[in-house]
């Protein structure tokens, strides 16, 4: 199984994106954690509608006050670290709320670290949103 982590804040419009890429892999074996960091814009609603549609996705809500740490970066740290205690999978891989991937990420990942068990990282093609 591949755990993918997809942490959210205020990308309401975006995410419908983000998560229909993760439905569209071709690689079946998933589950998807999405951190959402208090968004203000419905991001949360949005993830939670979507959330019903399948029994793969786990979503939480961060439990960082929100102003206990002030810089954005460390939050997103925090985040992922956060749904690392959710994670089922083997592998885990890393969605941002305003890109996608493409339908054949998960499975080349997969098949790529399966016959390289030297390489313990690898990183693969997403699309991304340039506001």
């Amino acid at each position: 199984m591949i755990t993918i982590i997809l942490t959210s804040y205020n990308k309401a419009r975006f995410l419908p994106d983000a998560i229909n890429s993760v439905f569209a892999q071709s690689y079946p074996d998933w589950q998807l954690i999405i951190v959402d960091d208090k968004s203000t814009d419905g991001s949360y609603k949005v993830a939670k509608e979507l959330a019903k549609m399948d029994k793969r996705i786990k979503l939480v809500k961060t439990d960082l006050d929100s102003d206990h740490i002030a810089i954005k970066l460390n939050r997103y740290n925090h985040n992922v670290n956060y749904a690392m205690n959710y994670a089922k999978g083997d592998l885990i891989s890393y969605l941002c709320d305003d890109d996608w991937y493409v339908p054949d990420r998960l499975q080349r990942m997969y098949e790529f670290l399966k016959d390289h068990p030297e390489i313990s990282c690898c990183y693969g093609k997403q699309g991304m949103v340039d506001e």
